[in-house]
């Protein structure tokens, strides 16, 4: 069996208040076909705090970029994505439609395409019966989990992002932040991770959004495979910079 998380509330909030200060609005989900439009940057992220309400549009597009960055940078994702909305790809009917052959190549710089297009036409059978996109209902996550190629990560950020449901994503870049900083352990599961956010924060889904999106910039930025600590905002709290690390803040 394994060990539980060593969760410490205070310090899950305390982080997100010293990410938010340091790094500024993230702007997440992007949304690449609102572009340059009100609200949005020339990359879909949005510019401001605002609650928007999210259309059928939206919601498939974030369930798009949800699969298709599985195993590969976001940078991939957004090089995808313009092919699949040039080809008229803005419904999951759309994309059954569409041929599977073709499919494949037009995800190609995502990579792992084949899969990918199994899984895209899956889910999107799935929710072409179901109608989510289209009517805002939120999926359950058993039904989500039950189809082929969708795991823990890919749903909670189905139904965090395309649904405004409070439920946190957990990826890599959340267990090493976080087992760096010494708040959770390394051998804490994805759901030991999980829970300790969700009982140390309020069921907010904009909180929960703007976490995650500030965690994955901490990761990309300074807590790196290699981290590059000197700059960093936490360094000052972490475990990893003040015992795992001897002598690394003279080094930087």
């Amino acid at each position: 069996m394994k060990r539980q998380a060593i969760s410490h509330t205070e310090n899950i909030s305390q982080v997100y208040q010293d990410l938010k200060e340091a790094l500024g609005y993230q702007g997440w989900w992007p949304l690449l076909w609102r572009a340059n439009t009100p609200g949005f940057d020339s990359a879909g992220y949005r510019t401001q705090e605002i609650s928007q309400r999210l259309i059928a549009r939206d919601r498939f597009e974030i369930f798009l970029g949800a699969i298709l960055t599985q195993n590969t940078a976001w940078k991939n994702v957004a090089a995808t994505l313009p092919a699949l909305l040039a080809a008229g790809i803005d419904s999951p009917q759309a994309l059954l439609e569409y041929p599977a052959e073709s499919l494949s190549q037009l995800i190609r710089p995502s990579g792992y395409y084949n899969q990918k297009a199994k899984k895209l036409r899956f889910a999107c059978e799935f929710f072409s019966r179901e109608g989510s996109f289209e009517t805002g209902c939120v999926p359950k996550r058993d039904e989500l989990l039950g189809l082929w190629g969708i795991g823990p990560e890919t749903a909670d950020s189905i139904l965090l992002y395309a649904f405004n449901y409070p439920i946190f994503v957990v990826d890599a870049y959340t267990k090493r932040l976080f087992t760096r900083l010494g708040i959770f352990s390394q051998e804490a599961d994805y759901i030991s991770l999980q829970n300790g956010f969700q009982s140390a924060l309020p069921l907010d889904p904009s909180l929960f959004n703007e976490y995650h999106a500030l965690i994955v910039a901490c990761c990309k930025f300074h807590c790196a495979s290699r981290p590059q600590c000197a700059a960093c905002p936490l360094r000052q709290s972490c475990a990893y910079y003040r015992e795992l690390a001897p002598g690394l803040g003279e080094q930087q």
